[in-house]
């Protein structure tokens, strides 16, 4: 039994599943990364495994069955909250940009953010979560979003 696709929604069945990442293949990130990186002080071992701790050991993890929505909300989606009063506009002044080479705080989002049916961006937690208690679901948990592909 495996996934199903219904409208708009990916129908996950309970059952088991391996999460996180075997130690193997974060020796192997680590030695890609030196092989990669002439810079000696490019890749630290110590750092990379410090940053993927919660990922090990990988382990079985037996999920109920749930449901998750098949593509990202879009503006649209988003907006059609904002106005029935379940969730907050995007936060642009404190959202993170790309502009120029460096990451900057506040901005204004270029034509392709702003279209109706481009993802939704700048919303913090809290504000996901009021969309999707607004929309009769709730965020994935970390185990969810893994069996479902989005934490890939």
């Amino acid at each position: 039994m495996g996934v199903r696709d219904t409208d708009g929604m990916l129908a996950v069945p309970a059952g088991p599943f391996l999460m996180g990442t075997p130690q193997d293949k974060l020796e192997l990130a680590y030695e890609l990364c030196r092989a990669a990186n002439p810079e000696p002080t490019a890749c630290n071992r110590e750092k990379l495994l410090a940053h993927h701790r919660n990922e090990t050991p990988q382990r079985e993890v037996s999920l109920s069955a749930f449901s998750i929505g098949r593509t990202e909300v879009t503006n649209a989606d988003y907006e059609r909250c904002v106005r029935a009063g379940g969730c907050t506009p995007p936060d642009l002044e404190r959202c993170i940009f790309f502009v120029d080479g460096k990451h900057v705080r506040g901005g204004t989002l270029d034509a392709a953010q702003a279209r109706p049916g481009s993802p939704v961006v700048c919303v913090s937690w809290e504000q996901a979560a009021a969309f999707c208690r607004h929309a009769g679901g709730a965020l994935p948990t970390e185990a969810d979003a893994e069996l479902s592909g989005l934490a890939a």
